[in-house]
């Protein structure tokens, strides 16, 4: 396994906008991960088949069952995740002047930094969760090159300051 080259992870792509941020999408940390979840689903389908076969018990052979139930979940996870992840396809968070652009693939949804009215840190899920003035929260994973949770927290804060200050003029 070979870390990407410390340039890449450190420098964030701008664009010509010199206060628009590209944040891309560590595909190499996403296939890994996705290969180690299709590994665990293996493993828990092999064990919850023995456990079913040879159990005596009805309720390890319930356990068994439910093991088999969670492989096959996994798994079709992994298969979605890897459909998503065509070559091709941008996969980055965009923090602009006015904006948020969040791009999955084909799926691309965007922001004004206006609608946000607090960002969190759920702790429990490691997930950054941008409260909205109205609507549903947008949850955004830390999952971008060289960007840790509390960094991914710290520049989406620091954009909504400066939008707000911005409209308070």
């Amino acid at each position: 396994m070979t870390a990407p080259p410390p340039a890449i992870c450190a420098a964030p792509d701008t664009s010509a906008n010199a206060s628009t941020e590209r944040l891309w999408v560590d595909m190499d940390g996403e296939r890994h991960a996705a290969a180690l979840r299709l590994l665990a689903a293996a493993l828990a389908l092999g064990s919850g088949l023995w456990l079913m076969a040879v159990a005596d018990e009805l309720w390890l052979r319930g356990v068994g069952l439910t093991s088999c139930a969670f492989a096959v979940l996994w798994a079709r996870r992994h298969w979605k995740q890897r459909k998503s992840q065509l070559p091709g396809q941008a996969h980055y968070l965009e923090i602009g002047e006015h904006h948020l652009a969040l791009a999955e693939g084909a799926d691309a949804r965007s922001l004004p930094l206006s609608r946000i009215q607090a960002v969190e840190i759920d702790d429990d899920r490691l997930l950054v969760v941008l409260r909205l003035h109205d609507g549903e929260p947008w949850l955004i994973e830390p999952r971008y090159r060289g960007v840790g949770l509390r960094d991914l927290a710290e520049r989406l804060y620091a954009a909504v300051e400066r939008e707000q200050a911005r409209a308070s003029r």
